[in-house]
């Protein structure tokens, strides 16, 4: 279950989503990062985005259009998630067969079920309409803060009715939690890129507010400002967990068919174990409790001892029919 939160003490308050008028807030200063030693970087932070403006930020080919009331983008020509990226190779997490079989595919390579974004890639689950696996690629070293602006939409590459829309999210409790936060493919010149490919339904997963606002913040928040600290490489993958069992849910009526509520979600950040191989941390946050609650509106104390949400490589592997490949166990407090 969720740390229960200790109204006593001296909180630190986050929001990032107006459930009320459905659009986004100023988000707290935990989910900005703040470099400690600014003069060192900033000159190569500018460089990076000034190079990034100058590429323009949306071409003409990749504009959302309209089709059937709904807006879709295509992403065209990217590369998605690199298994090179932090110098050993770890290939994008495979599934087992029964899982495999339920993973939608691109309109234009049925062999395929990867959509790839800018420095991350998505895997859709076409039944429960939600992504099962997100894979991103993070380089603290290039990383470049933007204001959050991006506009929600489809990905033209897989059916409509593959994915969920706002109709899952209007007049309820749950966040469009981003399994790809929104920061973690913002480095490099295609920074602002990465930003805007987050904000897609693919993307999007149930995650209460209350967990989305805080735990789940302060995890994020952990790996992230630490690969920008340490000026490092990181992979994270995340998503839900999704159980047969899980609740369904269709959102008065909103959802047609309806669909189910993960009832916990994942994250494994991976780097270098400076030996040749890898290690990786694992962890996973639940819901239960708050599925059929409104928001607290309680203020947050933020986390920093995240061992209490640890579960090994191999058990996360049990739960969700996803094996990660090849590995170690990081120490505790990673």
């Amino acid at each position: 279950m969720l740390t229960r939160l200790n109204q006593s003490q001296n909180p630190q308050t986050v929001s990032r989503y107006d459930h009320k008028k459905g659009q986004a807030r100023t988000e707290g200063n935990n989910d900005r990062f703040v470099r400690d030693d600014h003069n060192k970087h900033s000159q190569d932070a500018n460089q990076l985005r000034d190079f990034a403006k100058s590429q323009g930020r949306v071409s003409k080919n990749e504009e959302p259009h309209q089709m059937g009331g709904a807006w879709f983008r295509d992403f065209p020509n990217r590369e998605g998630y690199q298994a090179d990226f932090l110098g050993v190779n770890l290939p994008l997490p495979t599934l087992d067969p029964e899982l495999e079989a339920q993973a939608a595919k691109l309109k234009d390579d049925p062999s395929s079920h990867e959509l790839k974004y800018t420095h991350f890639s998505v895997i859709q689950h076409k039944e429960r309409r939600t992504p099962l696996l997100t894979a991103v690629n993070v380089d603290g070293a290039q990383y470049i803060e933007h204001e959050r602006d991006g506009k929600w939409v489809f990905d033209s590459r897989i059916d409509r009715k593959y994915q969920l829309g706002n109709e899952a999210y209007s007049n309820n409790s749950f966040d469009r939690g981003h399994m790809v936060r929104r920061r973690d493919p913002m480095w490099g010149p295609d920074a602002q890129k990465g930003q805007d490919d987050t904000f897609v339904y693919t993307n999007a997963a149930l995650q209460h507010a209350d967990l989305n606002q805080k735990n789940w913040l302060d995890l994020e928040n952990h790996l992230l400002n630490g690969a920008i600290n340490e000026q490092k490489k990181v992979t994270v993958f995340t998503g839900p967990v999704l159980q047969e069992d899980d609740p369904t849910f269709n959102n008065k009526g909103k959802i047609n068919p309806p669909t189910q509520t993960p009832r916990a979600f994942y994250k494994v950040a991976v780097e270098p174990d400076g030996k040749g191989g890898l290690q990786g941390a694992a962890y996973v946050m639940r819901q239960d409790d708050l599925i059929h609650q409104q928001p607290s509106g309680q203020e947050h104390i933020e986390l920093t001892n995240f061992d209490q949400f640890r579960v090994t490589i191999k058990q996360l592997e049990e739960m969700t029919q996803i094996n990660f490949g090849d590995i170690q166990e990081a120490p505790k407090g990673k």
